[in-house]
């Protein structure tokens, strides 16, 4: 499946919105580890283009790398809901936030919005970072709340820390940048992702 960017920016935020096609039923929006920029194995390897694969059923993807849960808010309500109507979609931020209680509200708020469109929401759970340990703190809260939300969530957390055990960082399932998941991770998301969508249909 090739995938194309289709739009430019918005208000400045340079959101990027990546689709294959006009039957979604699945939608994603996030931060770079959905949009891949990062990657030099290039953007068809990413859990993406693979969950795409995997479903055979075209994904719109709108990511900008730094992105934070705020704005994932924003995007919902000036764009994303207004253009894409998929039966299922994945709100993927939490790598760049560092304040819980703002993640929380924001998280809260797109979810809310999401079911008001008659969506059902994907979340997700946010690995350590490798540059702060006030984000690692603040995104094992994120993590133990989505994991008791009754939400279905792809699992970043368990598939990049030690043995899956969610506490320390598996320095072999982070690139060199120590914030972006390696192949291997992207794999196993698209797989994690498409098992919910079929589970649930």
């Amino acid at each position: 499946v090739k995938t194309r960017v289709v739009s430019g920016s918005l208000k400045k935020s340079s959101l990027k919105t990546y689709t294959s096609g006009e039957g979604q039923l699945v939608g994603i929006i996030g931060d770079s580890f959905t949009e891949a920029a990062s990657l030099g194995w290039g953007y068809e390897n990413s859990y993406v283009i693979q969950a795409e694969k995997l479903l055979q059923d075209s994904i719109a993807a709108s990511a900008r790398g730094g992105a934070k849960s705020a704005e994932g808010v924003e995007w919902l309500k000036n764009y994303y809901l207004d253009t894409y109507h998929p039966k299922y979609l994945v709100l993927e931020f939490g790598m760049n936030d560092d304040n819980y209680n703002l993640w929380l509200s924001n998280i809260r708020e797109m979810i809310a919005l999401t079911e008001a469109h008659g969506i059902t929401p994907i979340l997700m759970t946010v690995p350590p970072s490798g540059h702060s340990q006030v984000k690692t703190i603040a995104h094992r809260k994120m993590s133990e709340w989505v994991m008791t939300s009754g939400y279905q969530y792809i699992d970043f957390e368990y598939f990049m820390t030690e043995n899956g055990q969610r506490q320390k960082m598996d320095v072999n399932k982070y690139l060199q940048d120590g914030t972006h998941p390696v192949a291997e991770v992207h794999g196993k998301i698209a797989q994690q992702l498409a098992s919910i969508v079929r589970s649930s249909q």
